[in-house]
């Protein structure tokens, strides 16, 4: 059973997925999964993308990650979708950062539309070969409480065991596997810093990943850029 205290956080069963930021009175809606909307959509209205669902974008550095974030929620919820937002950050945290940049997330999340999951330390700190992500995404849709649209996760690279290189196209392999059978738009994210591990990371996703971009400071016109670094058709 969950719970939910007196700040709307929605604390989940020990070991299995992450706490959550979201309207009580939608959480204990039981979730409409037949319902999931499949639609596809370009992120950021940039390349043109292949048909899958669990597309992975690099960000050159931390301070794009929210930049990201703002842009591939706010695509969604002008859409109408539901969307799930899942960070190591907490909900409230993000929630300030987004404002900073020009999404007011909060009447998104007050009515429902917008879900903020933390994803530590429950989802990051139990990482194995025998990790099942179909069941902690299953968990995170079933609280969101509602029929889910787009998923945007970031900080991929806390996500996925990159011990050895093994490990990490093992785990990137079910991670990504899972992510394309949630029925929705799935965005995952990392911030490169070319550590030894994250160069694991690149590796296997530049392997693995058919939707696989980097997200780079633009110019004075633009503020980034989205460039491709996989695209499988």
């Amino acid at each position: 059973m969950t719970t939910a205290n007196k700040n709307n956080i929605i604390n989940f069963p020990a070991h299995t997925a992450p706490s959550a930021l979201v309207n009580p009175a939608i959480a204990n809606k039981k979730a409409n999964t037949s319902s999931r909307s499949r639609k596809r959509s370009h992120l950021l209205a940039k390349p043109v993308l292949p048909q899958t669902s669990f597309r992975l974008i690099e960000t050159a550095n931390m301070s794009l990650e929210i930049l990201m974030a703002a842009k591939s929620v706010s695509a969604g919820l002008k859409k109408g979708e539901n969307v799930i937002l899942v960070s190591p950050e907490s909900p409230e945290y993000l929630i300030r950062k987004l404002a900073m940049i020009g999404l007011n997330a909060q009447p998104y999340v007050d009515k429902g539309q917008l879900i903020i999951f933390n994803s530590q330390p429950a989802i990051a700190g139990n990482l194995s070969m025998s990790t099942n992500y179909k069941e902690v995404f299953d968990e995170l849709f079933s609280l969101a409480g509602c029929s889910v649209d787009r998923v945007v996760m970031l900080r991929m690279d806390l996500l996925v065991n990159l011990e050895s290189q093994y490990l990490a196209y093992a785990s990137v392999c079910k991670f990504t596997q899972a992510a394309e059978q949630m029925g929705c738009k799935f965005i995952a994210q990392y911030s490169r810093n070319h550590s030894e591990a994250q160069d694991r990371l690149d590796a296997a996703c530049s392997s693995l990943v058919n939707a696989y971009f980097v997200m780079k400071c633009g110019d004075k016109k633009n503020k980034y850029q989205l460039l491709a670094k996989n695209i499988a058709a």
